[in-house]
């Protein structure tokens, strides 16, 4: 039978986890719903298409790479993210299990599922060779991919087969550099973790830099939203590195250089026997599942929502050329002619809007911006947003019956006449 405090703590972290999945899945759904409710429009692209764009923007950061420092950074962050989906996971799976783990002597502070999925046991040496030679195999794959120019006709983006052939070639290396990182053992793994966790936090630092030193022009004022999510990742990648330290000195292993580093530092602030060691791995352990679900709930409901709906913008392309004008039914006795509630707009237009990671690019790239005039391309897709989680109670109240809901989003303090008609 579980102790009480084993039992205690296991339904302490089930309520957790069951509380931060509700509310994420009831904010996604909520936005979902209200985007439903705007204008159809023409028909998606086929499905290969929408999986090209998927892996093309989301999988593999094309369009960021336009910047290439600013581009790198991003894909740290991301790649940081993805790297921890196996340590993330056996958390949760530890923390949900925690009383019946206990029971049969599994400590859940060092529950690993690369415990489990071993499939290789080279040395770390050779094991980091193949691993940096299969990264500099996608480099090279990225780098080919956005060198071949021969011609109009077989340039990569006017391509759609040699598209999908880069595309390929390039999950292949993927998969294989993943499946051999998770299978290589938890020790192999966890190192790889804490790698990208620097290379994390390096990313923080360059956008922390470029959004409140040097102010970089299209972004906004610095908001509270973005210094919450860099505190927020910025917890989860130091909380690993400052545990895995800890685990390194129960261990009594040489560790790292990153567990060294730590160690260093963490020794002069008290960290120096095994009783305070074990207490800082399972405080840390606590405040990185504890930040991953409030991470799960603010993200849905912040400016940053863009990391859960631009990938679902991406596989939901349309089925027409950028600009092109759509068919107009002027036989209609029912057509929305112009939008001046959020509701007449298309459910594309609102979608957008919660994907906009509002970086500010499309207004520095404007024309009549650049010349002065009032319209602001990212001001106008932001306040198609706001808008629309403003009028949210009439929106998820519209029926087919009622028609478009009443939600102004044309006047102050969305987009006015003027932004409107200085586009050139």
């Amino acid at each position: 039978m579980p102790a009480t405090a084993d039992l205690l703590t296991h339904v302490f972290h089930l309520a957790a986890f069951t509380a931060a999945n509700l509310i994420f899945v009831w904010a996604v759904a909520k936005r979902l719903k209200m985007v439903s409710k705007a204008q159809p429009v023409e028909p998606l692209a086929p499905w290969p298409t929408r999986i090209r764009s998927f892996l093309l923007h989301v999988v593999f950061q094309h369009k960021l790479f336009k910047h290439p420092l600013r581009g790198t950074m991003h894909a740290f962050i991301f790649y940081g993210f993805i790297s921890y989906l196996v340590h993330t996971t056996s958390q949760m799976i530890a923390g949900n299990g925690w009383s019946l783990f206990k029971m049969y002597g599994v400590n859940p502070y060092t529950f690993y599922l690369t415990d489990h999925i071993q499939m290789f046991s080279f040395s770390m040496a050779t094991t980091g060779i193949i691993v940096v030679s299969l990264i500099a195999s996608i480099g090279l794959t990225f780098w080919l991919m956005h060198s071949i120019r021969l011609g109009k006709q077989h340039y990569w983006r006017n391509n759609g087969d040699l598209q999908w052939f880069f595309l390929i070639l390039l999950l292949s290396e993927f998969a294989t550099l993943f499946a051999f990182v998770i299978g290589s053992g938890t020790h192999f793994y966890e190192a790889v973790v804490q790698h990208f966790s620097i290379l994390v936090l390096s990313g923080l630092l360059y956008f922390a830099y470029r959004r409140w030193i040097r102010r970089a022009k299209g972004l906004d004022i610095p908001s509270a939203q973005s210094a919450i999510v860099i505190l927020l990742i910025g917890t989860l990648m130091v909380s690993t590195m400052v545990g895995a330290a800890a685990q390194v000195m129960l261990d009594g292993s040489e560790g790292n250089w990153i567990n060294r580093m730590m160690l260093a530092v963490l020794g002069p602030l008290g960290m120096s026997d095994a009783a305070t060691a074990e207490a800082v791995r399972n405080f840390t352990w606590w405040i990185h599942i504890g930040t991953v679900y409030v991470f799960m709930i603010f993200v849905p409901m912040s400016k940053h929502s863009h990391l859960l709906f631009a990938p679902i913008n991406y596989l939901l392309v349309r089925d027409r050329p950028l600009g092109a004008i759509r068919m107009m039914d002027l036989e209609s006795e029912t057509a929305v002619w112009g939008a001046g509630n959020v509701s007449e707009l298309g459910w594309t237009n609102l979608l957008d809007g919660l994907s906009c990671i509002e970086c500010g690019r499309c207004t520095v790239e404007c024309p009549a911006n650049r010349t002065g005039k009032p319209l602001d391309p990212k001001k106008i897709i932001v306040d198609i947003k706001h808008a629309m989680l403003d009028h949210q109670k009439a929106l998820l109240a519209q029926t087919a019956e009622s028609g478009p809901a009443e939600s102004p989003v044309v006047g102050d303090p969305y987009i006015t006449a003027e932004e409107l008609w200085a586009c050139t």
